[in-house]
């Protein structure tokens, strides 16, 4: 009797873990927090990779830099980062013409699909989320 006992709050603590580990995927996959990889195609022109980074202060807030590694340019400061209804919002001021992304995360939080733009240009650019951390 007691071994059931035992095997049943030994089941019962399982399951409330797995629980918990599946809260929390759900909770990151709703959240644009992490680095994101994809590339501008501008008209005519080649592809220029980009690499979001994005964090998140202790007050909610939320913060990125960008690389653009195929130009030299490495952790560009966002002037605003705002995720709101599933979309995410960055603005770019020290970037000539000044420049943004905007983009709606998938359902499964592993794609941003949205656009760049920069100047009076916009072009569509689609960010994938990285498992580990881009350097």
């Amino acid at each position: 009797m007691h071994s059931t006992i035992n095997a049943a709050r030994g089941l019962a603590l399982a399951l409330a873990l797995s629980l918990a580990a599946v809260g929390s995927a759900t909770a990151q996959e709703s959240s644009p927090v992490g680095d994101w990889d994809g590339a501008v195609t501008p008209p005519g022109g080649a592809a220029i990779p980009l690499v979001l980074h994005v964090t998140e202060a202790e007050d909610g807030s939320l913060a990125a830099t960008l690389d653009s590694p195929s130009q030299g340019a490495f952790g560009i400061p966002a002037a605003s980062a705002v995720f709101e209804a599933g979309q995410l919002t960055v603005a770019f001021d020290a970037i000539p013409g000044g420049a943004g992304y905007e983009g709606t995360l998938s359902e499964d939080g592993s794609m941003l699909e949205g656009s760049w733009s920069q100047g009076p240009g916009s072009v569509p650019v689609n960010l994938t989320r990285q498992e580990a951390p881009i350097e």
